[in-house]
C-alpha cells in the first residue's frame, strides 16, 4: 500500500465541505495513511481536526450539529457605514468562536505530521501557508485558520503581523503544486465537488455563494490540469521524479450552495453515506 510520501490536500467549498467528512472516513477504513495534510478554507478546518483526531468521530459531531450561526451572522451596518473599517456583510466571530470549540491546540501540536493551512495575504495577493503546528499559542492557531476560510466581502480579513489574510482558495485552492514542492510522491484531493451553474440568484447569499465558488473552482481546475501536464512530461522522461495525483470529486454539483449550512434540506446522514460510498472505491483501487 506504500505510495511514497504521501500528501492529503483538502481543497475548501464552503457547507459542501461535509463531503470531505465521508472522504476522510472511508480513507481512515482503507487503513490509508498520509505524511502531512494541506488545507484550504473548509478543508483546513476539516483538516485540523482531523489531524488532532486521526479518525472522524468529531467532524462528524460538528457537522451533524452545525447551523449557518455557528457560522456566520449579518453584519449589515457595518458593509453600508463609510466610518468603519468593517465593511463586510457578514461577521466572523461566531465561525472563530466554533473553530476555538472543536481545535484541540495540543493535540494538533503533538502530532509529527505537519499540517498545513493556506490562506492569501491581502497585501499582495500572493498565497501564505503555514504549518500550523507552530503556532506559539492556541489564538495564533484559530486566527491562521479562520483567515484561510475568510472569503472576501463577505468576512473581513484577518490580522496576521503586517498583513491582512483572506480565503486561501482566491490563490491556491488545493494546493498541489505546493505540495510536490515538499516532496510529495502521491497526492490526494479530496474535492467538495463543482459549483452549481444556472442558478438563480435570490439574496445576496447566494450572489456571494456563486461569485466564491466558481472561482474557487477554476483555481482548483487550473492546478488539477497543471499536475497533469507534470506527470505527461514525465511519463516522457521517467528519469524525472512521478508525482501520482488520486482525487475524490462527485460527478454532478451538491443541491446546496456553499454557505447553506441547512444542505438543500438533504439529511445529514445521506451526505455522509454518500461521500463515503463515492470514496471508498476511488481510494481502494489507488492504494491496494
Amino acid at each position: 500500500m506504500s505510495k511514497g510520501k504521501v500528501a492529503l490536500c483538502l481543497p475548501g467549498g464552503g457547507s459542501r465541505g461535509y463531503s470531505t467528512v465521508g472522504y476522510l472516513k472511508a480513507m481512515v477504513d482503507l487503513g490509508i495513511d498520509y505524511d502531512f495534510i494541506s488545507g484550504t478554507s473548509v478543508g483546513a478546518i476539516n483538516g485540523a481536526i482531523f489531524h488532532q483526531e486521526g479518525n472522524t468521530d468529531l467532524l462528524e459531531k460538528l457537522w451533524s450539529e452545525i447551523k449557518a450561526s455557528d457560522i456566520y451572522s449579518l453584519n449589515l451596518l457595518g458593509a453600508v457605514n463609510p466610518f468603519t473599517k468593517k465593511r463586510a456583510v457578514l461577521s466572523s466571530r461566531p465561525l472563530r468562536k466554533t473553530i476555538d470549540k472543536y481545535l484541540d491546540y495540543s493535540k494538533v501540536k503533538a502530532n509529527p505530521k505537519p499540517c498545513y493551512v493556506n490562506t492569501t495575504d491581502y497585501t499582495n495577493w500572493q498565497p501564505l501557508t503555514l504549518d500550523i503546528r507552530e503556532m506559539p499559542v492556541k489564538d495564533d492557531m484559530v486566527s491562521f485558520i479562520l483567515a484561510s476560510a475568510s472569503i472576501p466581502m463577505a468576512f473581513d480579513p484577518v490580522p496576521w503581523g503586517k498583513s491582512w489574510l483572506y480565503d486561501g482558495g482566491m490563490v491556491m485552492n488545493t494546493s498541489v503544486q505546493d505540495c510536490i514542492r515538499k516532496g510529495a510522491d502521491t497526492i490526494i484531493v479530496l474535492r467538495p465537488v463543482l459549483p452549481q451553474k444556472g442558478k438563480p440568484i435570490n439574496s445576496i447569499i447566494d450572489a456571494f455563494s456563486l461569485s466564491m465558488s466558481i472561482p474557487q473552482e477554476y483555481v482548483m481546475d487550473r492546478e488539477l490540469i497543471t499536475v497533469e501536464l507534470i506527470n505527461q512530461v514525465q511519463e516522457a522522461s521517467p528519469d524525472l521524479h512521478h508525482v501520482e495525483v488520486v482525487v475524490v470529486q462527485p460527478p454532478v454539483p451538491p443541491s446546496w450552495d456553499i454557505l447553506d449550512f441547512s444542505f438543500g434540506g438533504k439529511a445529514r446522514q445521506a451526505i455522509l453515506e454518500d461521500a463515503y460510498n463515492l470514496a471508498y472505491p476511488i481510494l481502494k483501487r489507488a492504494f491496494t
